[in-house]
């Protein structure tokens, strides 16, 4: 398989609260595989987040942060997936994706 084959980009609601979005995000990756990426679609009518399938994938989740929260509130030892924006509650969020290794 190659790899652009590997790779599922999904769209999500834009007015899910920032716990909503995380729920959505642990599921997708139970689906998909690890987030790699995450932004907001070009029409602006949903968080954008893409995912590479990996065999033996990860089993803890990756969280979103507010980016101007997550040096408050990321819990020591985990490590920087991604950086983007997001939708939450409608409105453009700069965001960081953290997992536990």
């Amino acid at each position: 398989m190659a790899d652009d084959e590997d790779i599922s980009t999904i769209g999500a609601e834009p007015g899910l609260s920032l716990e909503e979005l995380n729920d959505w995000l642990e599921h997708k990756e139970g689906l998909y595989g690890p987030v790699i990426a995450i932004g907001i679609k070009a029409d602006r009518t949903a968080t954008s987040a893409s995912f590479r399938y990996e065999p033996g994938q990860p089993t803890k989740t990756a969280l979103i942060y507010r980016k101007d929260q997550a040096s408050s509130t990321v819990p020591p030892g985990q490590v920087k997936q991604c950086e983007g924006e997001a939708l939450i509650l409608n409105a453009e969020t700069d965001v960081v994706i953290y997992r536990a290794p």
